[in-house]
């Protein structure tokens, strides 16, 4: 194990300001917020491009296809994109031990059921 991991020299932690807390978990809020509404925003977009734009005609194989391209390939990576972030905050707050000690109680609890 290296050196800065081994809890002799960790670094000292010093005091949030409440301040910088609420501008974070606004700032958050507001991109979370975006994110939903361009998440709704993508089935119409999906439509539009593909009827509209591209002037595909309806019921056939290829417009079902570029539709469903067009819809479902943002929301995925948009999905990952938030997964991915949840990941890391919830990372922030637990440490490698406690979040190995939730996994062993899981995996015990899974074994007995």
């Amino acid at each position: 194990m290296s050196e800065c991991c081994d809890g002799k020299h960790a670094a000292p932690t010093a005091a949030v300001d409440p301040r910088t807390t609420a501008k974070c978990f606004g700032t958050g809020l507001i991109a979370l917020g975006a994110w939903w509404l361009v998440y709704q925003g993508l089935s119409p977009f999906a439509k539009w491009l593909t009827f509209s734009l591209l002037a595909l005609t309806p019921a056939t194989r290829l417009t079902s296809a570029v539709e469903f391209f067009v819809f479902e390939a943002p929301k995925v990576l948009m999905l990952l994109t938030l997964v991915v972030f949840a990941v890391g905050v919830v990372r922030s707050f637990f440490t490698q031990e406690g979040t190995r000690g939730i996994l062993i109680v899981g995996y015990l609890f899974n074994r007995l059921l």
